[in-house]
């Protein structure tokens, strides 16, 4: 930025940022610029630990902390090698927008056939709940060496769920079908119809189903959610 009498000229700075100058100015980094991300290993391994063992990992804080920069430059790297195939997801609200659940599906169908293929492609249906989509029996991704890859779903700004979702009885209405859809997937809950059902094992993956488990998921992770938005805002 420079100034030349009374007026004022701001030149651009299109150089390339490099190990000298890493610097990116407003952007995020990425996988791309991972290689000059640097002063946050610790935090990283945490978070990665934390995705490794859980169903649900949630990263929140104020805007301007680099958690896209963390996620993204440290965390996603981390990850590839024991497996894991990222999957970013932002969701959209507006009243034309497909729903939530066939935003992340179609996130997940693009992702995933640039990383490998399924071994029974065209498992999924139409219409099919979170957990369905993701227990199809025998359906596994893998890359070109055969190893197998697990989806890894990394939503940004998920928070809107709570906000721009909620703009009228209608988008209020999905937004809490969603959240269930979602808890079930989270807690590895087969919906009570599936589990009635005697066929369903020829179709779908029950082997870490947890059979019982308390059906207020979807009410505790909205409890969840809307207390880290409270503290957030």
């Amino acid at each position: 930025m420079s100034i030349k009498g009374s007026k004022l000229s701001v030149e651009s700075f299109d150089s390339p940022a490099s190990s000298e100058s890493p610097w990116l100015g407003l952007a995020s980094f990425t996988e791309e610029t991972r290689a000059l991300f640097h002063g946050r290993d610790s935090e990283v391994a945490d978070l990665a630990r934390r995705v490794r063992r859980k169903q649900l990992t949630v990263l929140f804080g104020q805007s301007g902390l680099g958690k896209t920069s963390l996620i993204h430059a440290g965390l996603v790297p981390a990850l590839r090698p024991d497996g894991f195939c990222p999957i970013g997801v932002r969701l959209h609200y507006e009243p034309d927008a497909p729903s939530p659940a066939e935003q992340i599906k179609q996130a997940v169908h693009r992702v995933t056939a640039e990383a490998g293929t399924w071994t029974k492609p065209g498992s999924a249906q139409a219409g099919e709940t979170l957990w369905e989509f993701f227990h199809h029996r025998d359906d596994v991704l893998r890359d070109a060496t055969g190893r197998a890859l697990t989806p890894l779903l990394i939503f940004d700004q998920f928070e809107e769920v709570f906000t721009l979702a909620q703009s009228d009885d209608a988008g209020r209405a999905r937004a809490k079908a969603f959240l269930a859809d979602l808890a079930d997937l989270v807690e590895n809950r087969a919906t009570l119809a599936l589990e009635q059902d005697e066929t369903a094992v020829e179709r779908f993956d029950f082997v870490f189903v947890h059979i019982g488990r308390l059906r207020q998921t979807d009410e505790r992770l909205t409890d969840l959610f809307r207390g880290l938005l409270d503290c957030w805002c």
